[in-house]
């Protein structure tokens, strides 16, 4: 889209006159969608179950996040082939594009992780402190419960009866 192949002219790319508007929908539609999906908590909790689960190790998800990138750029590129010249085949790179692909999905997935987790910080930053927050620390809460205090060392203690005779 970004190199003009939205409204394709030349036969080679004709197949863009149907994949091209349906991307440039569905990507209008996600960026429509994700603020609304966030915004609302049912919603979002539907939405966190699809992600995966986040790794401690951010260098773990920038590695993912670009394998997942290939693995989608290499099936579009080989349905594009497919769609253009009829024969199935996978789309192959040449050593200098394969390196430059690596190193671009390796960026932007770095500075996809950074944003996530800059913005999850930044929410946890501003959650608001829960209403019941108790007075003692977590650890105190396992402690044993203070012993009653002994009536008799008390100043209104117990007496005794009253002497008869």
């Amino acid at each position: 889209m970004l190199y003009q192949s939205f409204r394709p002219g030349d036969p080679a790319h004709g197949y863009l006159a149907w994949f091209s508007p349906l991307i440039g929908f569905l990507s209008v539609a996600a960026l429509a969608l994700v603020p609304l999906a966030l915004a609302a908590r049912p919603a979002a909790r539907l939405v966190e179950a699809a992600l995966p689960e986040r790794s401690p190790r951010p260098a773990w998800e920038v590695c993912r996040l670009a394998s997942a990138a290939a693995a989608f750029l290499l099936v579009q590129e080989s349905l594009e082939r497919w769609l253009s010249s009829g024969d199935v085949r996978l789309a192959s790179f040449g050593p200098a594009t394969a390196l430059l692909l690596a190193l671009v999905l390796t960026i932007a997935a770095a500075a996809v992780v950074a944003l996530e987790r800059s913005i999850a910080k930044l929410a946890a930053d501003r959650a608001p402190a829960p209403a019941y927050a108790p007075a003692l620390p977590a650890w105190a809460a396992t402690l044993a419960a203070p012993a009653r205090p002994r009536p008799l060392a008390l100043h209104a203690g117990l007496r005794a009866p009253p002497l008869l005779g």
